[in-house]
Parts: structure tokens; sequence; C-alpha cells
């Protein structure tokens, strides 16, 4: 493919339009090309399928490295489908399968620290004994506008009255020390309140396991609702009362100087576009594609760690 081996010669312009390095997209080839081959194989067994293998139209983009670049390259830029088909010379239906292939093999393959395995960590304790080295994590909820919904109960639903537009939310819990996304929790309706998500994300009966959990002023009342957990939330000045003390203040500001990092970590996966412009298709779709941001952000995060 002609622009995948233009901007493999230039550094520069491979990470303006992928998101990664030249040896972090090496890497990632090597991490899912194993998967892609097994999927690839079971797409051209399947029982359903009419014409045997090797017939029909050739593909435009056969290869791992190719479907790869076009996925990040969607990604990190989010054109329209019309707008590839004329840069890359190839149809809008291909592009569109390719992309929603490669979505749930890079979710899949790039696990969040979430899971031990196959099994979805449930509680701070399990998050400890995997992960010794976690002491402090940070909770926040992004939200992401969406067109509006023809459909009224469903233009009521996804209305978020903080951002004044219709959105779909997503939390993550972030690592404090190395800025790693630790869990994505189910994309919701924007309307949903950030605590009320905490709260269908999270068990009552959750202990700490010896984590602290920062949250800001979205999380009042988590203490009294989750009272085995140790949080530390940003003070809140309610109605009645006129200003907050001086401690209370310092409090918010070194709170504040630590919580940034969560939004570091947003800021990174909003990078790629498709998570911060207006998402324009499938809302089904939307957490697919958050995860596997989500775990590129991860790759990105720890091999640079290593060269630092």
């Amino acid at each position: 493919m002609r622009i995948l081996d233009q901007a493999l010669k230039h550094e520069r312009y491979f990470e303006a339009l992928t998101g990664l390095r030249i040896k972090e997209f090496q890497r990632l080839v090597e991490e899912v090309k194993e998967d892609w081959m097994r999927t690839r194989i079971e797409r051209l067994t399947n029982r359903e399928r009419k014409k045997r293998i090797g017939q029909g139209r050739k593909e435009t983009f056969p290869t791992c490295e190719e479907q790869l670049f076009i996925f990040l390259f969607w990604a990190r830029t989010y054109p329209t489908y019309l707008f590839m088909e004329i840069i890359l010379g190839s149809d809008t239906v291909v592009l569109h399968r390719l992309i929603h292939r490669m979505a749930p093999l890079l979710a899949k393959r790039l696990m969040l620290p979430e899971r031990i395995g196959r099994r979805r960590i449930r509680n701070m304790d399990e998050l400890k004994k995997a992960f010794p080295e976690i002491y402090e994590v940070i909770v926040d909820a992004t939200e992401q506008r969406i067109e509006r919904p023809k459909d009224k109960r469903k233009n009521k639903k996804y209305r978020s009255g903080k951002k004044k537009a219709h959105t779909l939310k997503t939390q993550i819990i972030t690592d404090v020390k190395s800025d790693r996304i630790l869990h994505v929790s189910d994309t919701v309706e924007g309307k949903r309140h950030d605590f009320k998500l905490f709260q269908d994300t999270v068990t009552s009966t959750a202990k700490d396991g010896g984590i602290k959990i920062l949250a800001d002023s979205g999380y009042q009342g988590i203490k009294k609702k989750f009272p085995n957990l140790s949080v530390v939330t940003t003070i809140k000045r309610f109605r009645g009362v006129l200003k907050l003390t001086k401690k209370q203040k310092r409090h918010n500001r070194e709170l504040s100087k630590v919580r940034v990092r969560v939004e570091h970590a947003l800021g990174k996966m909003k990078q790629f576009k498709v998570l911060a412009q207006v998402y324009r298709h499938a809302t089904k779709a939307y957490n697919t594609f958050f995860r596997a941001t989500a775990g590129i952000i991860n790759l990105r995060i720890s091999m640079r760690a290593q060269v630092a």
C-alpha cells in the first residue's frame, strides 16, 4: 500500500497519521498478528461461506500491517469513509468491514489490567494481588458528543445536562504512578450521573485492598455508599455555606495536582479523533472503539517508559 510505504519512511508523518511511532506500530503488529490470522482462517472456513477459498474478488488490503494501519489512520483522524475511499482507492463497504473487524481484535488482544487471563477482576483486593505496585488510582468519567437522535425517547435519554448536548459517557480508572488505564466501564447514555455509573460498576460490599481511590466532586456520597473503600474526594461547597475554609481549599488544590493525571490519560486517548469529535457511528460499537484505543495508549505508555 503506497500510503503505508511512504509513511514508514518518515517517523514524524507516521506518528501524525497513526498516533504511534514506527517501532510501536511494529510491536502492535506482533501483538495482534496471531489472533488476526486465526480470525481470518475462521472467517474463510465458515460453513456459511458459499465460495471456495481463493474465489471471488481479491482483497485490496490482504496483510495484517495494512489493515492495522488503516484502522489506526481512521481512529487517529476520524475521516469519513468517502474520503478514505478517495485516498486509499477502496470501496467504503470494504473499509467499514475492515475497521469493525480490527477494533474488537485490538480490544480483546490489548486487554486492560481489569482482567487476569480470561477472568474479570471484581474488586480492589484482586487488583492489588495482581498488581502489588499499585497504591493509588483515579476514577473519572468522560463524555463524547453524538449526533442528535431522531427518536424522542432516545433524544431525552442521551441529553446531558452538564454538556448541554447529546452524549455518551464512559468511566475510566487510571494508576497514579504509571498513568496506565486499569479499567474501562460500559458506555452509557450521557444523562446518567458519574456517581450512578460508579455504583453500577462497583458492588457496595467492595473492599479497597490497600488501594486509595481519588475522585472529584461528582462522586459526593461515595464514602457513605461504599464504607469499605478508601476514597478521597474533592470537598464541595453546598448551598447555605458561604465559602470553603483555607484548609478545605488547600485539600482541593493538593488533590487536583494528583487528579490531573487522569485528565492527561483522557487527553492521550482523545488524540485519537474517534473519541474527540462528534461520534457518527452506531452507539453499540462505541465501547469497543474506546477499549481498543485504551489498549493502544497503554502499549504506547509502556514502550515509551522503557525508552525513558
